[in-house]
Formats: structure tokens, C-alpha cells, sequence
């Protein structure tokens, strides 16, 4: 049974479902990809490459069926005494007064299906560099006086590294779902349903 997770925490999710497998289904073998930035996931789960998916990209296709599983939003990182902390700012604030370190975006373009982004987007930010995961984000945030966009799950659990803190915005960022997506013929299938 294939998984790919592309969400950031997709590593820990993976560990901690091997073990739910292992306890409960001993003779189920999994597979996990954590790519942040898969290639053309919407088809390899329709072509039966991969299984499962757990991704913030909604899928688009009829024949595959999707759940959410937690809601997510974008959270800006920067390091310990950079000059943005501190105090309230607007999102618009800091799109246009501090160059930015983000994902390389998967999807290009003004209909992106993530209405945050697309927000971000309006802004007109000033992105620095772009970089292929997430943990680079935050790498390169605290090592520089370039701002992160993260995601709100990954900058909490990086709250644990010095030197790294999220920045106090406002509006608060619209929430948006992460979902797990599966073929929809596949959606009776003992494995699909555990």
C-alpha cells in the first residue's frame, strides 16, 4: 500500500501510522513518499502507483474520492531578533517590506485552489528564493534576514529549534484543509477503509 504525504510533518504522520499498521494489520507493507513537491500526484494515484495521498492540494478529478483530515494555514518564520517580531503587522506589511524564502510553488498562476495563497499572491510579495521543502523555509529564515512562509503545523513544531519564531500578523490567515485522497473505485476495499 502506497501513501505519499507532501504535508511537511508528512515523516512523523508516516511513523506514526506504520506503527497503527504494525499493531493492528501486521502482514499490511507500506511504501511512503514525503516529497514536498511531488511530480503529478493527482496521477500516479490514478494511474495505481500510489494508493493514498495527504496533501493541502484539493484534488480535481471525478474518479478520485477525498477527506479532509485537519485544517492548516500559512505562518511566517523568522529568526530570533530579526526586525519584524515584536509587534503586530499586516500580512501586506511584510509581503512588501522584507524579501521572502517559500516553497517552490506547485501550482502557478492567479487560481491557485488554496485561497490563501491566492491572497498572498495579490500582495505581491517579494520573494527572494524559493526553495524545494519546506525545512529549507526555516533553515534559511534562521540563518538570514529573509522571512519564511511556512506552514502554521511545521513553524509550531520548529518553535523546539533556537532561534526560529512566528511572526505576529494580522488578518489571521485563512484556514484551509489538508485532505487524504484515494481512486473512488478503491473506496470499498478493506485497505482503502482502514
Amino acid at each position: 500500500f502506497t501513501v505519499a504525504m507532501p504535508h511537511p510533518l508528512g515523516p512523523v504522520l508516516a511513523v506514526q501510522l506504520m506503527d497503527r499498521v504494525k499493531a493492528k494489520a501486521p502482514r499490511i507493507s507500506l511504501t511512503f513518499n514525503t516529497r514536498s513537491r511531488p511530480i503529478d500526484l493527482q496521477q500516479s494515484i490514478l494511474d495505481g502507483l500510489v494508493d493514498l495521498s495527504v496533501d493541502w492540494l484539493p484534488v480535481s478529478h471525478a474518479d478520485l474520492d477525498e477527506e479532509a483530515l485537519f485544517d492548516e494555514e500559512l505562518a511566517l518564520v523568522a529568526r530570533k531578533g530579526h526586525p519584524a517580531l515584536g509587534k503586530a503587522r499586516t500580512r501586506k506589511a511584510i509581503a512588501t517590506s522584507w524579501p521572502l524564502v517559500t516553497l517552490r510553488p506547485r501550482l502557478e498562476g492567479p487560481f491557485h485552489p488554496v485561497l490563501d495563497i491566492r491572497q498572498w499572491q495579490k500582495l505581491s510579495p517579494v520573494i527572494a528564493l524559493e526553495v524545494s521543502e519546506f525545512l529549507e523555509v526555516l533553515l534559511v529564515a534562521r540563518q538570514s534576514d529573509l522571512v519564511g512562509v511556512a506552514l502554521r503545523s511545521l513553524a509550531e513544531a520548529a518553535r523546539v529549534i533556537p532561534g526560529i519564531e512566528i511572526l505576529d500578523v494580522s488578518p489571521r490567515p485563512e484556514p484551509f484543509p489538508i485532505c487524504m485522497a484515494w481512486r473512488a473505485s478503491h473506496t470499498a476495499d478493506k485497505a482503502q477503509q482502514f
